[in-house]
């Protein structure tokens, strides 16, 4: 009995071990993806960019000119997850 028992309580350690390993392997959680939208003004962009942070989305970068024609931006870019 007592032989069983010390076995027992040399093997938690081990186990504990195990456990731990697994935890600190496991994968970890995949994040959102990221998405961009594009507008042709400004005001569509913000306005659609305050929309999306009121749903609970992250903006990661706001309304951002990301086309220009004779120096004036005819396209603005909007990315969020």
């Amino acid at each position: 009995m007592m032989k069983i028992r010390r076995r027992v309580l040399a093997g938690i350690p081990a186990t504990a071990l195990a456990i731990g390993i697994l935890a600190f392997a496991a994968p970890a959680p995949a994040q959102a993806a990221q998405q961009v939208s594009y507008y042709s003004s400004w005001n569509t962009c913000s306005l659609r960019m305050d929309r999306l942070a009121q749903q609970g989305y992250t903006i990661v970068q706001g309304c951002t000119p990301d086309s220009y024609q004779n120096g004036t931006p005819v396209r603005w870019r909007l990315i969020y997850q």
